[in-house]
């Protein structure tokens, strides 16, 4: 989650979260948040940004590939999506180290983005409206890219039960990205960007895309030659630091709390007790002639 100390006002809360951001995640966070401003003024190509597969092929904008993840469709659809990836980006950046992270998340959108434009592509030549509808549609933000965790997140415990969002309901861990997909959808429409980004969480899983993580020596000479300017800052996690959380996507342990009441040593009993429907306690044998109205 976002903060981690309870006694903090949520002032200290956004600030201490806000610090403890790695390098990229930061970086990705205030890009995308310009960029979503910028979607509101007319003068702004922010069409040319996002991936839309009917653009790229009328003005060879191949540079939206990259430029996707960090054009959201305005404000409120950057919000939502950073709720849901500040809780994964940062801890996966600190587990994998900024310029594996960097590598990881640019090559997933970099794939995700080259399946949705030969998916629309070849989805054109079909004669139903409905999968034509993909040529014309947009990919843009970081929601494709969340897919992906959710989906290899979700499959750690597939069979665990999980709320559904805020709905009062449960469901199977491994059915969270679909009841997503299909709410989402029909809220709106067919939501192909996501429906990839799933696809790309399953290749995840069975091992096909294993290459994006790339290895700890590789990571030292993108750190050399890339970020030689700011692997000296202290929010840049280089590889020797890397690794200092739990494992990427897992959920990490919550310890037990000791409960003060279990701690207290169990007394015997040491007072004088009478059996249920036993004797009388002399101390009530005074009032027995009340009771008995024989001897009144």
């Amino acid at each position: 989650m976002f903060f981690t100390n309870p006694n903090q006002d949520i002032g200290g809360r956004i600030l201490s979260w806000w610090h403890e951001l790695p390098f990229y995640s930061t970086c990705i966070i205030i890009t995308s948040l310009i960029l979503s401003i910028l979607f509101y003024f007319p003068v702004f190509p922010s069409s040319f940004l996002i991936l839309n597969p009917m653009i790229i092929f009328s003005y060879y904008n191949y540079w939206s590939l990259l430029t996707f993840p960090y054009q959201h469709l305005g404000l409120l659809n950057y919000l939502f999506a950073l709720f849901s990836f500040a809780q994964t980006a940062p801890r996966n950046e600190r587990v994998m180290g900024t310029s594996r992270y960097f590598i990881y998340f640019t090559l997933n959108n970099l794939i995700l983005g080259i399946i949705f434009i030969f998916i629309g592509l070849a989805f054109l030549e079909i004669n139903v409206p409905a999968l034509q509808s993909i040529y014309f549609n947009s990919c843009a933000g970081l929601w494709p890219y969340i897919m992906i965790e959710i989906v290899i997140r979700c499959n750690k415990e597939p069979e665990s039960q999980v709320q559904f969002m805020c709905f009062p309901c449960m469901i199977k861990a491994k059915y969270y990205p679909w009841f997503f997909f299909l709410l989402f959808s029909l809220l709106f429409m067919i939501m192909w960007d996501l429906l990839v980004g799933i696809s790309i969480g399953y290749l995840h899983l069975y091992g096909v895309l294993k290459f994006t993580e790339i290895s700890n020596g590789l990571a030292e000479k993108i750190e050399k030659f890339m970020f030689f300017c700011v692997r000296g800052l202290p929010s840049f996690i280089k590889v020797e630091r890397a690794g200092s959380e739990e494992p990427r996507l897992e959920m990490p342990d919550i310890p037990q709390q000791p409960n003060p009441r279990n701690e207290r040593p169990v007394e015997p009993f040491s007072g004088q007790g009478y059996r249920l429907g036993g004797d009388i306690p002399p101390q009530s044998r005074q009032y027995e002639k009340f009771e008995n109205p024989d001897n009144l």
